[in-house]
């Protein structure tokens, strides 16, 4: 009683390792985004509306929050995602230093997993 027949617990075992797996793109994705702003933040980037004295600081952040998702911890994702809120920190960036395209693009990758992570 309670067990499973054997192709229901493998089907089972499939969807888990399958959700296993996304998680760990999404994951890889989510890296992948950061480290491209990370990459934006050059030290002669006007800095102005980012509420950062230094694009050092911006880059240890950044590389802080690549670190919390490498060890799989995504509490980090609600701070993220405020920087990615439209006239905030990344937007504002972007904007002052000439990559707004790829800013769109990231924010929208960012939107769409952060999204899934949080629906769960």
């Amino acid at each position: 009683m309670g067990k499973l027949p054997a192709t229901s617990r493998t089907s089972q075992q499939e969807s888990i390792g399958a959700l296993g797996k996304s998680r760990r793109q999404m994951t890889h994705d989510l890296i992948e985004i950061i480290e491209n702003v990370k990459e934006e933040f050059k030290d002669n980037s006007d800095l102005l509306w980012t509420g950062y004295k230094s694009a050092e600081e911006a880059r240890g952040e950044l590389a802080m929050y690549v670190a919390q998702l490498h060890e799989g911890n995504l509490s980090c994702l609600d701070e993220l995602e405020a920087h990615f809120w439209p006239s905030c920190t990344f937007q504002e960036h972007a904007l002052m230093n000439g990559w707004s395209e790829k800013y769109m693009e990231l924010s929208k990758k960012f939107d769409r997993i952060y999204a899934k992570v949080k629906k769960g």
